[in-house]
């Protein structure tokens, strides 16, 4: 059966009261879900985000519909058996409060709300974005195309704020977790910025490969990138 899990967010709530909700239904998409949460009065509102339940592990029937109060109740019923039943794994991802978008292509995504404006910018510019995140790991993230990194940091480089645009002449190629790299070995601030490139291939056996070029910069200079692009 597939399902498809939501979870509901007031955002103006305390950091420790914001979660709404945590239901499980029985449709394959977002906007199907969103809609049979309404129509089954289990939508306790705020802003909505969700995600598909693994093909490979299975949902109690029980779980199907139900609303949990908060993930501590939502842990204690959603046991999610990996292969053999006899081993229990429950997990728990740790996802922001989202926006659902249309993408210049016109298909419907989820986007952190914090980096909404951000993004819809991008897209008006003509750059192609894959994945993006308003906090991994104290950055923002934005993956592109190569040539729209390329533009993305030209632009930045270029821009009139000199302390943004020397952080995006200078990426460097570090992961999230080597941040301290910039101070120890390469005595640069640890506020600069981070560039890393994963390749892709078709999982039918095409042999073409592509890239895509992931941009990270610290969350606390959001506004001013923004700023610097134009964008606000």
């Amino acid at each position: 059966m597939k399902v498809y899990w939501l979870s509901f967010v007031d955002r103006d709530r305390p950091d420790n009261q914001q979660l709404l909700g945590v239901l499980i239904t029985p449709e394959d998409d977002i906007l199907p879900a969103v809609k049979w949460a309404h129509k089954h009065d289990v939508n306790p509102g705020g802003e909505v985000l969700g995600s598909p339940w693994p093909d490979d592990i299975s949902v109690p029937a029980d779980c199907v519909g139900r609303l949990f109060s908060s993930w501590d109740e939502y842990n204690i019923h959603r046991l999610l058996f990996v292969g053999d039943e006899d081993d229990v794994e429950v997990t728990v991802e740790t996802r922001h409060p989202a926006t659902i978008l249309m993408t210049p292509t016109g298909d419907h995504v989820e986007i952190d709300s914090e980096i909404v404006p951000l993004i819809s910018w991008l897209w008006s510019e003509e750059f192609i974005t894959f994945n993006s995140c308003q906090n991994d790991s104290g950055y923002v993230w934005i993956s592109f195309l190569p040539e729209h990194a390329e533009r993305f940091l030209t632009l930045l480089a270029n821009c009139d704020d000199p302390y943004i645009s020397e952080r995006a002449r200078k990426p460097f190629c570090l992961s999230p977790q080597d941040r301290d790299w910039l101070t120890t070995d390469y005595q640069e601030p640890i506020d600069y910025w981070l560039l890393d490139v994963v390749a892709h291939s078709d999982d039918e056996g095409d042999d073409e490969v592509w890239f895509t070029v992931s941009i990270r910069f610290p969350c606390e200079q959001l506004t001013r990138v923004m700023s610097a692009l134009g964008a606000i």
